[in-house]
């Protein structure tokens, strides 16, 4: 009787707790191709309500030192931006700068992250085919980082979906 009651409280929490987390399409890093992208349905919302809901989000979300640059033009937003101390890089810690264009249309938007780049003492390289990249340390580091880099921008896609469908907006 035990057994089953714990079974049954079990189920029930982990069904609480998958229906509180909002299902999005998920983006992954198996490789550096770029442009990733995802499609996020946002039923009920036309692009003028995403337009202002992601201008608030982007106002909220970054700060002056992390955002480089915002535009909107042609139903699309093009973000650059940056994440200070975000990886390593054979031992030092390491700027992550990142180009995202979210794209809009009634019900859904597009999440893609154009570009990345990383920045090793002064200078800026960009990160694609790193299988060209000569050093190995700094390879086998932008490898290890895959997994690191999708938890980072599924988080950012959720923080924005939740954004877009909270209800508090209006204080």
């Amino acid at each position: 009787m035990i057994f089953r009651l714990t079974l049954i409280l079990t189920l029930l929490t982990s069904v609480a707790s998958v229906a509180q987390t909002p299902q999005i399409p998920k983006l992954d890093f198996e490789t550096y191709d770029f442009p990733r992208a995802v499609v996020v349905k946002t039923p009920g919302k036309d692009k003028s309500y995403l337009k202002s809901n992601i201008e608030m989000w982007i106002d909220n979300y970054f700060t002056d030192t992390s955002l480089i640059n915002s535009e909107f033009e042609n139903d699309t937003f093009r973000i650059n931006a940056k994440e200070d101390r975000f990886f390593e890089i054979k031992n030092l810690p390491t700027e992550l700068h990142f180009q995202l264009k979210l794209s809009l249309k009634d019900n859904r938007y597009r999440f893609e992250v154009t570009s990345l780049s990383y920045k090793y003492y002064t200078e800026l390289y960009v990160i694609n085919n790193i299988n060209l990249i000569k050093d190995d340390v700094i390879k086998n580091d932008l490898e290890n980082s895959r997994n690191l880099l999708s938890n980072f921008f599924n988080a950012l896609n959720l923080e924005l979906y939740k954004y877009i469908n909270s209800n508090d907006q209006d204080w």
